[in-house]
């Protein structure tokens, strides 16, 4: 398989006060919207972490048993998928437009680099990125050494992609009240 799709919902939520990945946007859980916008450009569909919507059955669960926030995430689809590449979306990303996600997934099929990360003018998205498998050693040896900071483990043959034409507001993580508080003013029914 050439490339597979994994949400990223391995956090507690402690700035949300609740479950990140059951706040509803438009009716439906965080985690289907991630889905849904891996969904079009993938083969097939994985969640590594615990924050998952019960009722959604799309993707296969990966247990996170390292705990050290998205890096060990990314180690643990990285270990679990047979892929070449895996393209990542954070769970509490609701916002980062289906276009973008698909032109990462484009970008597997023609670049020599080891990751394609996302750059916004507001600074970097290694999250919302593909990963080919062939980094597990390089990542999980980070982890192993407690090294958490995800760009910081990365080697040095890594494509930043500019999101250019898209407003980096579609970027925006939702971790606090006060950020979907944000949301709702400009008109978002999240709930």
């Amino acid at each position: 398989m050439q490339l597979a799709g994994c949400v990223l919902a391995g956090g507690h939520s402690s700035r949300m006060g609740r479950d990140k990945s059951l706040l509803r946007m438009n009716g439906r859980s965080m985690h289907a919207v991630a889905l849904d916008k891996l969904s079009g450009c993938t083969e097939a569909l994985y969640t590594s972490g615990e924050s998952v919507d019960p009722e959604e059955h799309r993707s296969t669960v990966l247990k996170d048993p390292y705990g050290c926030g998205p890096l060990g995430g990314i180690v643990v689809a990285l270990e679990a998928i047979e892929a070449e590449w895996v393209l990542f979306l954070p769970i509490d990303m609701p916002l980062v437009p289906q276009a973008w996600m698909e032109r990462l997934a484009a970008l597997t099929r023609t670049t020599e680099a080891s990751a394609i990360l996302t750059r916004t003018e507001d600074g970097e998205q290694p999250l919302v990125a593909a990963y080919r498998t062939a980094l597990l050693p390089d990542l999980k040896q980070a982890v192993e050494a407690g090294r958490y900071k995800v760009t910081a483990a990365l080697p040095a043959l890594v494509q930043w992609q500019d999101a250019t034409g898209f407003p980096p507001e579609q970027f925006r993580n939702l971790n606090t009240p006060g950020e979907v508080s944000s949301l709702r003013a400009l008109g978002f029914d999240i709930s």
